[in-house]
């Protein structure tokens, strides 16, 4: 007897201890575990089967329908040693080996699934759902090649485009090879217009025994100034439950997103819980420290969830919330407007401030409604048009004095105060199928907030092979 042998029979019980049942009776509640099953009654039908296989520990039925409620549960580890437990009585037992390899690939260790499903189509060359699950192995191992491209303008001013070709490849079903190499167009009235070439390699690795999904990437960007820095990033993943996963990241990135003549660089240190069906959630901090030695703290969250399907039409309803802190500000004066008062006694002041050589909030809360309706064409082209806006309140800095005696004040002071303002954007995504194997996703997005305004454009042309 084996182990796995042995643990389902101390776990079901012995058929000694127990009546035999009526062969009419087992019939009529396999049936109707199998009818709560197609229901989605999952834990009845489970219940069901649990009964049986006490009474009759031996019988293949019940086993193998109590397996496959495991796996539509979720409960992938559960689900694959039934199978095999089924599979020691009978190593052609072609629904079991089918159902093992099933919960392999479920769980994500496709390194197993496709070696077991080859096998399965060899011995049992007409199993369709066999040979369907090798193909969508193959296609989610296959080499990719994208080109991407961006544009944002905002009213800093400040122009930037970002262009990246990415080829990705497989060593196996669980480990990918990404390489990436592309630049930055900048251009701003204060640091001019400026190429920032990059290159990146990076690694993903899936364990599926620790549920791990483990990336890397190391690559340099030369910044204006003639200086290469390095970024990249390390992350671990770790699945938790079928739907749910908490990932730990460490990143280096460069900030070229202000108008200015000074290139800083952030580390990121982040932790971020992630649930995705039905219904997406995220709860994420993090802490960065710029390469200036100031540094930030920030926290923040959202849920968004199917309020109405009809006819390929879906609409989305949800809420975000934001907290984030800067240690030292960096708003500085940028522009100063002079206008003598009519009684020619001493002029008025107005002030320009900007955020140099990057955003800096203090004590920012923000919170905002989502909504977002989703639109289904055929199989080839899904498009979301989706808004959010709320209401946020920081501490901002207010410049002085109001007034002076000479066209230029003496001496510039600073001082914080309480701010409440209304954030919001309206974003457009779009994926279009062109052909079998390449895709094409589009978005536009406008953004606003107190201070800042931005246009945005993407677009990615991805060919799978």
């Amino acid at each position: 007897m084996t182990l796995r042998t042995l643990i389902i029979f101390l776990l079901f019980g012995t058929a000694a201890s127990l009546p035999a049942a009526d062969p009419e009776s087992t019939v009529r509640l396999l049936e109707r575990a199998q009818s709560l099953a197609s229901s989605k009654r999952f834990d009845e039908a489970a219940r069901i089967y649990i009964d049986l296989l006490h009474a009759q520990p031996a019988s293949r039925e019940p086993m193998l329908g109590l397996a496959r409620i495991r796996l539509w549960q979720g409960r992938y580890r559960e689900a694959r040693q039934l199978f095999e437990g089924l599979l020691a009585r009978n190593r052609n037992d072609a629904d079991a080996a089918e159902g093992a390899a099933t919960a392999a690939y479920w769980s994500g260790d496709f390194r197993t699934a496709q070696r077991e499903f080859r096998e399965i189509v060899k011995a049992h060359p007409g199993r369709k759902n066999v040979r369907r699950s090798l193909d969508e192995l193959r296609s989610a191992s296959a080499s990719i090649e994208s080109i991407d491209v961006g544009l944002i303008d905002d009213d800093q001013p400040f122009h930037a485009a970002r262009s990246e070709a990415r080829a990705s490849m497989f060593t196996d079903p669980l480990t990918r090879w990404d390489v990436s190499v592309g630049a930055y167009g900048l251009n701003s009235d204060i640091g001019g217009h400026h190429g920032v070439p990059f290159a990146i390699a990076g690694n993903e690795t899936v364990i599926p025994s620790k549920r791990l999904t483990a990336t890397l990437s190391l690559g340099a960007i030369r910044t204006p100034n003639g200086r290469t820095r390095p970024i990249g990033g390390a992350s671990g993943r770790i699945r938790f439950a079928r739907n749910d996963s908490v990932t730990a990241a460490f990143a280096r990135r460069e900030i070229l997103s202000n108008a200015t003549q000074l290139y800083p660089f952030v580390d990121i240190a982040s932790i971020r819980w992630l649930h995705t069906t039905p219904w997406l959630a995220s709860i994420g901090t993090e802490h960065d420290r710029f390469s200036d030695r100031n540094s930030a703290n920030a926290a923040d969250g959202y849920i968004l969830a199917p309020a109405v399907r009809r006819k390929g039409w879906t609409l989305w309803a949800g809420a975000s919330a934001l907290f984030r802190d800067t240690t030292e500000s960096r708003f500085y004066v940028n522009g100063i407007t002079a206008t003598r008062d009519p009684s020619g006694g001493f002029f008025r002041y107005s002030y320009r401030g900007a955020y140099d050589p990057y955003w800096t909030p203090h004590d920012l809360l923000e919170g905002r409604v989502i909504l977002a309706l989703e639109h289904r064409i055929g199989s080839t082209t899904t498009m979301k048009i989706q808004g959010d806006g709320g209401r946020a309140r920081d501490r901002a800095v207010m410049f002085w004095p109001d007034t002076g005696p000479t066209s230029f004040p003496r001496e510039i002071g600073q001082s914080p105060f309480d701010r409440t303002y209304r954030p919001w954007r309206l974003r457009f995504t779009s994926t279009t199928a062109l052909a079998k194997g390449i895709t094409l996703d589009l978005s536009v997005e406008h953004s606003v907030t107190t201070f800042y305004r931005a246009n945005s454009f993407h677009a990615a042309l991805a060919r799978r092979r």
